[in-house]
């Protein structure tokens, strides 16, 4: 296999609602920061707190994607500044077998949303759980929707030609 080809990405899958809901919380966030900056003089340490609270909200702030290679998944928690980024690589000849419960769709990502802002605790996921072939066990909670989902996890059984069982729960 060529080096290009093996980081030539297949398939991506990304929450577009969650994408502009962090682009739009940025810009508050920028706003914000930029008033508290010109009203600093007024209270020192308050606008501190504030100005501390929403650089770190600003940076914090990222949106979860899969990306489906020719012999790997990868999922990423994508933030503005690539240092705060996260994400988790399974080699395809490495994986066992792949479960998904998929209950986050487009329409229950924004119910999600909306339920999460009265209740912060509670919150909807879609959770991949990967089974190694050295035995251990992976398992991610992601925010991408269903129907990404099953993109992704179906353009990774075509691509091991079925040799990783892919179960949706």
């Amino acid at each position: 296999m060529k080096r290009g080809e093996r980081n030539k990405i297949l398939f991506s899958a990304q929450p577009s609602l969650q994408r502009i809901r962090n682009y739009i919380l940025d810009i508050l966030g920028l706003f914000g920061v930029v008033y508290s900056v010109l009203s600093f003089n007024e209270n020192p340490f308050f606008f501190s707190c504030v100005l501390a609270f929403l650089i770190a909200a600003i940076l914090l702030s990222g949106y979860n994607k899969v990306l489906v290679f020719k012999a790997e998944i990868v999922f990423k928690v994508q933030h503005p500044i690539d240092f705060f980024s996260k994400e988790w690589r399974f080699v395809f000849e490495e994986i066992e077998s792949i479960n998904a419960d998929l209950r986050l769709s487009k329409r229950r990502f924004i119910l999600s949303e909306i339920v999460s802002v009265i209740f912060p605790v509670s919150s909807f996921w879609n959770t991949v759980t990967i089974k190694k072939k050295d035995g251990s066990i992976a398992i991610i909670n992601t925010k991408v929707d269903k129907e990404g989902l099953e993109k992704a996890l179906s353009e990774v059984g075509q691509l091991t030609n079925g040799k990783v069982p892919i179960i949706f729960l």
